[in-house]
């Protein structure tokens, strides 16, 4: 049986508020979101919270140079303060690079296409392996640059 014409003109009146009332309500939330991630990320930094950024860094919306930026921040703080002769500080330092190259690494699982990540990982991670994938990784990413061919961290 044929639809007249005022069932079809009911039915599309019905959906249109419908997907209005969906974008007026799902738009602030998914740019708010990125927005608030990026406002604690900043109060973070002011405050040299390092255990805000951790938690900031590995939160949605993920961004995978956000992490290869507060790593890279926590390697190169800590290694101004390594001409200290306390060894309390100096392991605290220690297990917060190790920490920060974990993110770095574990970032690569969620992202494995961030080139900021790999080569932090590649200039900052002392183990040899992870070295190797992140060359792997960089050339993989960046072909036409011989850097990766032959580079050394």
């Amino acid at each position: 049986m044929p639809l007249k014409v005022n069932q079809v003109k009911n039915r599309t009146l019905v959906k249109i508020p419908i997907a209005l009332s969906l974008i007026v309500f799902v738009n602030p939330l998914v740019a708010v979101t990125p927005m608030a991630t990026e406002i604690r990320f900043r109060t973070a930094v002011e405050k040299s919270d390092y255990r805000a950024l951790r938690s900031v860094a590995m939160n949605w919306p993920f961004s995978g140079s956000r992490v290869a930026a507060i790593s890279q921040g926590i390697v190169e703080s800590s290694l101004k303060l390594t001409s200290t002769t306390d060894l309390v500080l100096e392991r605290q330092l220690q297990d917060m690079i190790r920490s920060a190259n974990a993110d770095a690494l574990a970032a690569t699982r969620i992202n494995e296409k961030s080139f900021e990540l790999w080569r932090f990982i590649f200039y900052n991670n002392p183990d040899p392996l992870v070295i190797e994938r992140a060359r792997e990784a960089l050339k993989r990413l960046d072909p036409h640059d011989p850097r990766w061919v032959t580079a050394k961290p």
